[in-house]
């Protein structure tokens, strides 16, 4: 069994570690129109039960994401339509083509708005500008690539 790639992307404000993925996201498909924000579209991070294991435990698929620095709004207390007697940090977006509604997933450190679920899809809409992939940040601070979070060790 060969042993997949993981690669590691990072908030583009703090630089907190949000994700790991087997998903290399640069070869990933884009929101295009009428989806005007052009995020990255990812199979939402699932894990199955495997038949074969004795273990209530779950484990990821062959292909997986794993969110770790980021954080689902819950409550709309960052200045989206939730909080007392709203939507539960859900957001109602008007498109071109209708509504959507929206869940919206934040950096675990600095609250930036980094991803959203529309309800009723499985996937995960990653916005342009708030991850970046370790080894390009690396690179653009001057590291060198491989080492921690590149895959590569």
């Amino acid at each position: 069994m060969t042993t997949p790639q993981v690669h590691t992307y990072h908030c583009t404000s703090c630089t907190v570690f949000l994700l790991a993925s087997t998903y290399n996201f640069s070869t990933l498909p884009v929101r295009s129109s009428p989806g005007l924000d052009s995020a990255t579209i990812i199979p939402f991070p699932s894990l199955v039960t495997n038949p074969n294991s004795s273990s209530s435990h779950s484990e990821p698929t062959a292909d997986f994401t794993v969110l770790l620095g980021l954080v689902k709004d819950r409550d709309g207390s960052h200045g989206t339509s939730g909080g007392p007697g709203g939507s539960g940090g859900k957001v109602i977006v008007a498109r071109e083509d209708g509504f959507e509604k929206r869940a919206l997933y934040r950096c675990g450190r600095c609250k930036v708005v980094v991803a959203y679920a529309v309800e009723g899809k499985g996937w995960l809409y990653l916005l342009p500008e708030g991850w970046v992939e370790t080894g390009r940040m690396e690179r653009e601070a001057g590291g060198e690539e491989g080492g921690i979070g590149t895959g590569k060790l």
